[in-house]
């Protein structure tokens, strides 16, 4: 006779036995959503994985990466995402699409810019995923 992880009892209903796959059925944590203001400073724990519903623009601090560091250990991003350092700023511009996401390996204070001038409204950045806690 083979195991089976289902039972009829007589009141018709079904038990498994074991909750090796409970996890998988559990109902996960609805995406947090925030509205960022174009020019407000927010902080961004490290392993967060943000990803815009708009496009923008961040302004990170180039002061998080340590001379001679790759900037690929701190900044992990979509391959289509605009990456620029310009020399002698103290900021490194990401430009993301809609559905990009990014995650930084370090904490920062980071900024939302607009995409282009004119553009007022806040941005919508969904938070993918934080760290977890102690």
């Amino acid at each position: 006779m083979s195991w089976n992880p289902l039972r009829s009892f007589p009141s018709g209903e079904l038990v498994v036995r074991g909750l090796m796959f409970g996890s998988l059925f559990r109902k996960k944590p609805a995406a947090q959503v925030e509205l960022q203001p174009d020019g407000d400073v927010f902080p961004w724990p490290a392993g967060s994985t943000l990803k815009p519903l708009d496009r923008l623009t961040l302004a990170l601090p180039a002061a998080m990466l340590d001379p001679d560091e790759p900037m690929a250990l701190v900044i992990t991003c979509d391959d289509d995402a605009e990456v620029a350092a310009p020399e002698g700023d103290d900021k490194i511009y990401v430009r993301l699409q809609p559905g990009m996401a990014i995650t930084l390996t370090k904490n920062v204070q980071a900024i939302v810019l607009p995409w282009s001038e004119g553009e007022t409204d806040p941005k919508r950045i969904e938070i993918v995923s934080t760290p977890a806690g102690p």
